[in-house]
């Protein structure tokens, strides 16, 4: 044994145990410069799209300016691009949405983005085919390049008819318009339309706080990404206007509470005056029967005539 081979023998007693050999999966290629690091794409958050419509799918990303092999560097540059469906990887013979080399892309599939720092995508009439999670993948001009971020962007299709809106109501004081829809991932931001005029509200909750006659109307939603598709309109009534929050209720109360015991009074009154009017008149027709009495009688000589006492009768 010459001495390298008992060189190598005690690194190796003294190291414990011998390198494992290198898988290749989630490494480096010794090839790549420090930079490979840096590949990356930025994907939007969740989607919710409306059967349809027209959704744009924000993205970009960052690939790899050189490698290294063989002692020789390469400076790398994309040379095509990739979206496709519900594969890890989008690489191969994989069915792309969009292939930068393919002369022959669904036409609904438009691609906004370039080939250096730009993968945006824009679906238009979207389909429920499109209910998926989509992937970009760049691919340079050497292998070692390629590169495909797996966690992709979720899309989520729904019919016109799941986008609802729904009335809340605390009370007589308080209205609220809710825009809903199938998606419960995040609320969407969205575009308000009150007899088909759009609202400068993009909350999904709608305050109309104390409505009055000019809130009444047909209410309508839609996504933000597209305002052409609405929901189902919603027609808000006024049953009555708003009491001022109680304000006309405790007046009206106040009033009653003054009527109705001075209204008790008045009707005593009445009663009291019709009595005392019906008992005049029954006295008077008593004197009237008596005095017509006394002029009936024969007078007597030795009676003296004497005027009858005057009265307040008429």
């Amino acid at each position: 044994m010459d001495s390298r081979q008992i060189l190598w023998s005690v690194m190796v007693l003294l190291s414990g145990q011998a390198e494992p050999e290198d898988s290749g999966i989630n490494s480096i290629p010794p090839c790549l410069d420090p930079g490979a690091v840096g590949q990356s794409v930025k994907y939007p958050d969740p989607v919710c799209a409306v059967r349809g419509s027209t959704v744009t799918l924000p993205c970009t990303f960052t690939s790899l300016q050189s490698t290294t092999n063989d002692n020789t560097k390469y400076i790398l540059q994309v040379v095509r691009v990739r979206w496709c469906q519900n594969h890890g990887i989008c690489q191969g013979t994989t069915p792309s949405v969009y292939d930068s080399n393919n002369q022959n892309n669904n036409s609904r599939y438009q691609y906004l983005g370039n080939l250096k720092e730009n993968c945006t995508l824009r679906i238009r009439d979207v389909q429920k085919t499109d209910d998926a999670v989509l992937r970009f993948r760049m691919e340079v001009n050497h292998t070692s390049g390629h590169f495909t971020e797996p966690s992709g962007v979720r899309v989520t299709v729904i019919e016109p008819s799941e986008l609802r809106i729904n009335r809340s109501s605390t009370d007589l004081e308080t209205v609220t318009l809710f825009c809903t829809s199938a998606c419960t991932f995040r609320p969407p931001e969205v575009t308000w339309f009150k007899d088909d005029r759009a609202l400068s509200v993009s909350e999904p909750a709608l305050q109309l706080g104390a409505p009055t006659a000019k809130d009444a109307g047909n209410y309508s939603c839609a996504f933000k990404t597209n305002s052409n598709i609405h929901s189902q309109p919603f027609l808000l009534t006024l049953d009555k206007e708003p009491t001022g929050n109680g304000v006309l209720l405790v007046t009206a109360a106040v009033v009653l509470g003054v009527l109705l015991p001075l209204s008790s009074v008045l009707l005593i009154c009445f009663i009291c005056r019709s009595c005392l009017t019906t008992s005049t008149a029954a006295s008077c027709l008593l004197l009237d029967q008596t005095d017509e009495l006394n002029h009936k009688k024969p007078i007597k000589p030795w009676m003296k005539w004497t005027t009858p006492p005057s009265r307040s009768c008429t």
